[in-house]
């Protein structure tokens, strides 16, 4: 974050009336400036993939002689920046984080025990399994991690599985790093909500295969997507001084 202050002051001599303040302001993005001493005409990769929100990317042409050459595909450099000029770049971000839902049912005379589904996260894949009895051992699921739920009971009916499954999974936090939990019984008191808390592409989250499976129905409401954001400079000739500025909204 950075500061900005402005002292404003106004003053009316013939009214005789006089006003002075100093406002602060917090920016919603640092900017930075980076001075890149030599664009070659080999391409240099200016990776912008860790801004989230849109930004302005200032380029400037530093010298007089030469074009500084732009592609957004490293193949066209379409966009051409002569002496003392700047191009003003609109930086969109249209990365998604995975959402997903999972629909319980009731447990019918303990059918749920030892049953799980799968699904994907920033720290790997997941396995969330049932221990319904307490004694049932974690099933081979494959996965990189797994959360234990243990808080279902004979015969929950589906909005008691949903319950306790939120519970259970919000209690670990090694899934909560991962992963939002959203349940609302009042409104769906069978159907959980799970949102990745990072962008990226996922596998989506799916039912073990029979005789594992947990017979919820699952659902990918958002699909996790990453693009990464470059920008291709390189000079069409001599080598030539370029300032790169990252400017917040």
């Amino acid at each position: 974050m950075s500061n900005i202050s402005a002292n404003i002051n106004l003053t009316n001599s013939t009214a005789g009336l006089n006003f002075n303040t100093l406002n602060s302001y917090e920016s919603l993005e640092e900017s930075s400036y980076v001075k890149i001493s030599t664009i070659t005409s080999t391409a240099e990769v200016l990776d912008f993939d860790t801004i989230l929100d849109p930004k302005f990317i200032g380029i400037s042409h530093e010298g007089t002689a030469g074009d500084l050459l732009v592609s957004f595909d490293g193949v066209d450099y379409d966009q051409q920046i002569s002496g003392q000029e700047m191009l003003l770049i609109r930086l969109r971000n249209s990365d998604k984080t995975q959402q997903q839902t999972v629909t319980t049912v009731a447990d019918v005379s303990g059918d749920l025990n030892g049953k799980y589904f799968t699904m994907d996260g920033n720290s790997g894949t997941w396995a969330v399994w049932i221990n319904e009895s307490g004694t049932e051992p974690e099933p081979a699921h494959g996965q990189t991690n797994s959360v234990e739920i243990s808080s279902i009971s004979l015969n929950d009916t589906a909005a008691a599985v949903a319950a306790a499954i939120v519970n259970d999974l919000s209690a670990s936090t090694a899934f909560t790093n991962d992963f939002s939990i959203s349940y609302n019984a009042a409104v769906d008191d069978d159907l959980i909500k799970i949102t990745d808390k990072t962008i990226g592409v996922r596998t989506s989250i799916a039912d073990a295969t029979a005789p594992d499976d947990t017979g919820f129905t699952f659902a990918t409401t958002q699909t996790g997507t990453a693009v990464t954001r470059v920008i291709y400079l390189k000079s069409d000739s001599v080598d030539i001084e370029a300032g790169i500025s990252v400017m917040p909204n």
